[in-house]
């Protein structure tokens, strides 16, 4: 609008300044001497003529009569009054007028014309801006046809924008039930071309429906026909609902309102109300059934004193009157007359309703039967006086209820607070009233919603009711709802009654509540990853019959969408169909049997497209009203390696000798008697945050290293900062109750690497775990509890995301001793076989068969108390599976070679990864040797150390160095250390098994690898013998010297691999 007025006004300073040069030149032709009364005349007579053609152009033809008029009757009183002397002088200013006139017209239309064409543009771009609004906006034709709408429209209903919607095509993005109605108003308001507007439900892009509100307005042309219907629809989805919401509240209202008259109606008492003047306007039911008439007219009529006695009507009356006068309690023993015509002694109370000055408005009260009390104590005494008067209803009733009233005009200004005030702000409600003070105890952070949501109801004298922190009398905050509402007096006045009530502590459920449900959100994603993280399938069967869940191990192990599974319960299309009705048999007879428990095993077809077989454990819930099963909970395990292990350990064991098959029978049924003396403890759980170690690892990567731990070894202060980045996040009450603490924070404060006899190492294997991409390790430790307490445990860590590590532990305490056993009855094997031996090749065999069956027995014992286990722990059991199996390939390689050797005597050479079977031999001895106080250190590559030789035989004779090493140790109280360390030169690979014992004697260097020689008192002298074999066999060679630091070191060399020639391409050829 300022450069529309800056360009009228340049325009106008244009015309006024060419006005003035040509009212000179009119002036001097027509001869006026006055160049004022000329230039008055001629501005005059041009300023009539450019309003009368620029009016021409907005206010049709009679502008220009109007103003040819006013034009004459200037020239007419110039010519009176002798400004023009002439005709001639008349004809020359009126022509140089008009003229300019017209010119001024025409400068004035072009401007107006270029300011239209800018209000067109922006008019355009408003509409545009419009027709964007986020309503649909809509025209249509006056046959009902929708020839324009925005693009809202599209978008809430799906449909491609057209040209044109016709009205069938309308009705179908209605809802079924309203869109005939709604056509029906529509065309019913345009055939009477009237405004409508009507409701129903559109359909959404999604399929989904939501009430809408249409509105429509009709547009005339110049000729008054019906042009075309504009309007708009309005999503009033929400406020349906609402309606639809508040009903139900005002049913509920209503109905609580009846019941609260029902309980008025039915307790055994008259109740009444009467004004000041003893006017009665309430009785309840009662009265009509005690007295016998109807309460309806006796209010009518006011006769209620007839029901008195006649010797009691004057002086009730008379009390009445003092009573209501004074403003006190009515009390009063009268006799009224009952519906059989008797009269009854009845106590008849009322208490005053006073207003805020203390007078007594109204009086409310009830009627007690006490005529069997009247009479029995008639003899003795005369009617008592009345009650002594209490206080007034409305002071007792606002004064006692635990929350802040108060009464206020029209304006909403607060004329009176009850007491509660006080007690409640410590501050007077006096003082609160003037100058609207009570806001000052509104939390500032509340004070604008408060007055907000105040000032509105009170503008619209409507209800309100808004929630805030009120300010305590000891300074705190308190979260009260204050409610208002507008109440109309009979003499038509309005008055505003409100009240607070404090809803801090439900304000503080809320959000209790909240955070609760979120942490069960947290807890309900936590479990689910927990179910979906186990290496084994978890399902549960419903009553019906029916599986409703299934982890995502079921898919990973059938490749079936465990989805689809349970939707189309086609989870039973994997068993295999002989084991199918064995398995439906296991749960009838449970459920037959009272048996809350299942365990069997079935095949079950994999993913691979054969069967596996699997084993199923299952545990019952049943109702506790009727006994019955109402859920299954169990879990399904691969033991496909355990079966077939056990049907080759059979087949192997029983081409054993006879002898040792004895021995072996007599060291199971060993295992056995002391099986049943152990319980297996619960299992323990730990979480150990290893994210802040993430960033170092990685860096360790760029660094190109390789091997972690002999990293380590060069840099232990890296290691201390390492470790101290680790710490522990939670801890379960299992794990707390084993190591001797009362309170879980106070394990979890402690360091992790001070729970542990070996922590560090525990936790430098962790962190190869990590380093390497691995994610499961175990083995044996020693746990550190409280005051010293030493707990032996087989643990397993499980590495999760965000770098938390998960371990479990498995109380060793009683395995330990049953270890003992088991070790006390090898010692008597060895003893027997040594007896027995006849040659150096059955004592070999003896000897190599010996350590794989019994720590196959064990493994196996250990895993059925596992199995058996409730609840159900299949990790460990697992990892036990696996090693059986892998000491069973082992015992089956022995014999396959024994066999081998005695028919032709060959080895079986290939290339192997040596420092990959060093590991493996490691992990295989370690636990053993920690039981024994011996650590075993493993100082080689991570790779590049491939040798020829036979794998079982390489194995075998590691495992019998470092076994020699660790007995020659067993006698020191400390330092007892193994170490097996690797290198490598440009055609060899060496390795070296050293410890800290008492070395090798002078007089033994030539006996050692003799048949038979031992310093051992159990051994049978050919350990080092079948070493060497070995050795010599692969290539290589085996020597044993004392280290310079003391104890013995025995070392052999092996030739790598000769490097494989390409051979050369066609294109090379």
């Amino acid at each position: 609008m300022g450069d529309k007025h800056l360009t009228v006004m340049s325009r106008r300073a244009e015309l006024i300044g060419a006005s003035l040069a040509l009212a000179l030149l009119v002036a001097s032709l027509a001869g006026i001497a006055e160049l004022n009364s000329a230039l008055l005349l001629f501005l005059s007579l041009s300023t009539v003529s450019t309003a009368a053609f620029v009016f021409a152009r907005t206010q049709g033809m009679l502008a220009p009569i109007v103003f040819g008029c006013l034009g004459l009757a200037i020239l007419v009183s110039a010519h009176v009054s002798g400004l023009i002397a002439s005709a001639e002088q008349a004809a020359v200013l009126t022509l140089g007028g008009v003229a300019f006139g017209v010119a001024g017209a025409v400068l004035v239309g072009g401007q107006m014309l270029r300011q239209a064409s800018k209000d067109l543009e922006a008019s355009r771009a408003e509409l545009s801006n419009f027709m964007d609004s986020p309503h649909i906006l809509w025209r249509a034709t006056p046959d009902a046809k929708v020839d324009l709408y925005n693009r809202r429209y599209s978008e809430l209903v799906g449909r491609q924008h057209a040209d044109a919607i016709s009205a069938e095509d309308w009705l179908a993005d209605f809802h079924p039930a309203d869109g005939s109605v709604a056509i029906a108003e529509i065309r019913a308001a345009m055939e009477g071309t009237l405004p409508f507007q009507t409701k129903m439900r559109l359909r959404h892009a999604d399929g989904s429906y939501r009430w809408m509100s249409l509105t429509g307005n009709p547009t005339f042309d110049a000729a008054g026909e019906l042009r075309a219907y504009y309007g708009s629809t309005v999503d009033i989805h929400d406020e349906v609902t609402a309606r639809e919401e508040a009903q139900c509240l005002r049913e509920e209202l209503e109905k609580s309102q009846a019941e609260l008259i029902n309980f008025v109606d039915s307790v055994p008492q008259i109740l009444w109300r009467c004004s000041i003047d003893a006017k009665v306007d309430f009785y309840n039911k009662r009265f009509t059934e005690v007295l016998g008439r109807d309460w309806r007219k006796v209010i009518e009529r006011q006769d209620w004193i007839e029901d008195f006695h006649p010797d009691d009507r004057g002086w009730y009356l008379e009390r009445v009157r003092e009573t209501f006068a004074a403003g006190v309690e009515l009390k009063a023993t009268v006799r009224l007359r009952q519906a059989d015509g008797s009269y009854r002694w009845t106590a008849l109370i009322g208490r005053p309703l006073l207003d805020a000055d203390g007078k007594a408005i109204r009086y409310y009260g009830g009627t007690t039967d006490i005529h069997d009390e009247v009479m029995a104590r008639e003899e003795l005494q005369a009617t008592r006086a009345a009650l002594e008067a209490s206080r007034a209803e409305v002071e007792f009733f606002a004064n006692s209820v635990p929350h802040i009233l108060w009464r206020a005009n029209a304006r909403g200004e607060i004329l009176s607070f009850n007491a509660r005030v006080r007690e409640v702000t410590g501050i007077d409600g006096n003082c609160l009233r003037e100058g609207r003070r009570y806001l000052e105890i509104i939390h500032p952070k509340d004070r604008d919603a408060f007055c907000e949501a105040v000032d509105v109801a009170v503008t619209n004298q409507t209800q309100a009711s808004v929630q805030a922190r009120v300010r305590q009398h000891d300074g705190s905050y308190r979260w009260m709802h204050f409610y208002e509402r507008p109440v109309t007096s009979p003499s038509g006045e309005i008055q505003r009654f409100g009240g607070s009530v404090d809803i801090h502590e439900e304000v503080l459920l809320r959000e209790e509540l909240l955070r609760i449900r979120e942490e069960l959100e947290r807890g309900r994603a936590e479990l689910e990853n927990f179910a979906d993280s186990v290496p084994h399938i978890q399902w549960r069967l419903n009553e019906e019959d029916r599986v409703d869940y299934l982890n995502r191990q079921y898919t990973e192990f059938t490749g079936h969408s465990r989805e689809d599974a349970i939707a189309n319960q086609t989870w039973a299309d994997r068993y295999h169909p002989d084991d199918i009705a064995m398995a439906w048999g296991h749960f009838r007879r449970a459920a037959e049997t009272g048996e809350d428990r299942v365990n069997f095993e079935y095949r079950l077809q994999h993913k691979d497209g054969g069967y596996r077989w699997v084993r199923l454990s299952g545990r019952a819930i049943r109702s506790p009203d009727t006994g019955r099963i109402v859920r299954w909970y169990g879990g399904t395990i691969d033991a496909q390696e355990e079966v077939l292990a056990q049907a080759q350990l059979q087949e192997l064991l029983a081409t054993l000798e006879q002898r040792v098959e004895e021995r072996t029978a007599e060291l199971l049924r060993s295992q056995a008697r002391y099986a049943s003396l152990f319980d297996v403890s619960n299992m323990t759980f730990a979480e150990m945050d290893f994210s802040a170690t993430q960033p170092r690892l990685e860096a360790l990567k760029q660094q190109a290293v390789t091997d972690l731990r002999a990293y380590f070894g060069q840099h232990p202060g890296e290691l201390k900062e390492l470790l101290s980045l680790i710490r522990t996040v939670r801890v379960n009450e299992a794990l707390a109750r084993l190591l001797g603490y009362a309170d879980l924070a106070e394990l979890v404060s402690n360091p992790p690497a001070q729970n542990a006899s070996d922590g560090e190492d525990v936790l430098l294997r962790q962190l190869e775990m990590a380093f390497h991409g691995e994610d499961h390790i175990d083995g044996r430790t020693v746990l550190i509890g409280k005051n010293g307490l030493e707990i032996p445990v087989y643990f397993t860590v499980n590495r999760l995301p965000d770098g938390i590590h998960l371990s479990s532990h498995l109380n060793l305490t009683e395995q330990e001793r049953v270890e003992g056993l088991r070790r006390a009855a090898q010692d008597e094997l060895a003893r027997a076989n040594r007896a027995a031996t006849i040659g150096a090749f059955s004592a070999s065999i003896a000897h190599e068969l010996n350590q794989p069956i019994s720590s196959m027995v064990m493994d196996t014992q250990t895993g059925l108390r596992w199995l058996r286990r409730e609840p159900l722990q299949t990790a460990p059991a697992e990892k036990i599976l696996e090693r059986l199996a892998r000491t069973a390939q082992r015992v089956a390689d022995i014999v396959h070679r024994t066999r081998e050797n005695i028919v032709v005597g060959r080895r079986v050479a290939r290339t192997l990864d040596l420092a990959r079977l060093i590991r493996q031999t490691r992990d295989l001895l370690e636990d053993d040797l920690r039981r024994s106080d011996i650590t075993l250190r493993v100082d080689c590559p991570a790779s590049d150390l491939d040798v020829r030789g036979d794998p079982v035989e390489l194995q075998q004779v590691l495992v019998n160095l470092i076994n020699n090493a660790a007995d020659a140790m067993r006698e020191q109280a400390e330092r007892r250390i193994v170490t097996v360390s690797a290198s490598r030169a440009d055609e060899t690979v060496t390795v070296t098994v050293s410890d800290t014992g008492p070395g090798i004697a002078e007089e033994h260097y030539e006996k050692l690898f003799q048949p038979f020689f031992t310093t051992k008192a159990t051994g049978i002298g050919m350990g080092l013998q079948i070493c060497r074999a070995a050795i010599e066999a692969a290539g290589g060679t085996l020597v044993a010297e004392n280290g310079p630091s003391g104890g013995a070191r025995f070392s052999f060399t092996l030739l790598r691999p000769e490097p494989i020639p390409c051979e050369p391409t066609a294109g090379a050829q």
